[in-house]
């Protein structure tokens, strides 16, 4: 079956399914966006906000796990809430709060 709709992501025209995530597209267009509660065979929580994208027309960045695609769409993956929610998830894992070892 072929997909059924183009969008954008960073300027690169892709192909999906009406209603398919952003991150399976980007996924199997071999586009690198960062996650950290994501995975396929689980269920879609979008509680790390670690893959949030900006999608052109939105005001808001979304996370791109829960956000399903529809013809058209402009998704930029580089960008300032992606890059501060990464940074603040470096400083954690480097330097992780002090008691977390009695866990």
């Amino acid at each position: 079956m072929m997909a059924d709709i183009e969008i954008e992501i960073d300027g690169k025209v892709v192909h999906g399914y009406s209603g398919e995530s952003l991150i399976s597209i980007a996924d199997r267009e071999g586009i690198d966006i960062p996650r950290f509660c994501y995975h396929k065979k689980l269920s879609v929580a979008a509680n790390c906000r670690m893959c949030l994208v900006d999608i052109e027309g939105n005001p808001t960045p979304q996370p791109a796990c829960s956000t399903l695609s529809s013809a058209g769409m402009k998704v930029h993956t580089n960008n300032e809430g992606q890059n501060c929610t990464k940074g603040c998830y470096g400083v954690f894992v480097n330097q992780p709060p002090t008691g977390l070892s009695n866990l």
